[in-house]
């Protein structure tokens, strides 16, 4: 089977690096704000240089402060660009 042009069975990993998953809703502990919430997706997509994070946030200017169970939905499924 071939996904993105690749064998899905000899190249599973570099597959696996760039597929998302976008479930309904997200279930997390109340108290979980949005910095925490980008350092969790960060680490679960394995990103450690979080400089391209940082500039996004400088651009865009989100208070990520927040409570992520207050955030709309859209803002939730926003990818990252």
């Amino acid at each position: 089977m071939k996904a993105g042009g690749l064998d899905s069975w000899a190249h599973a990993r570099e597959i696996h690096r760039n597929l998302g998953y976008l479930p309904g809703e997200t279930a997390l502990p109340d108290a979980t704000d949005g910095t925490e919430f980008l350092r969790m997706m960060a680490e679960l997509r394995g990103v450690r240089d979080m400089a391209r994070a940082r500039r996004l946030m400088e651009r865009f200017d989100p208070d990520p402060s927040g409570s992520v169970k207050r955030m709309s939905l859209g803002t939730k499924r926003k990818p990252p660009s």
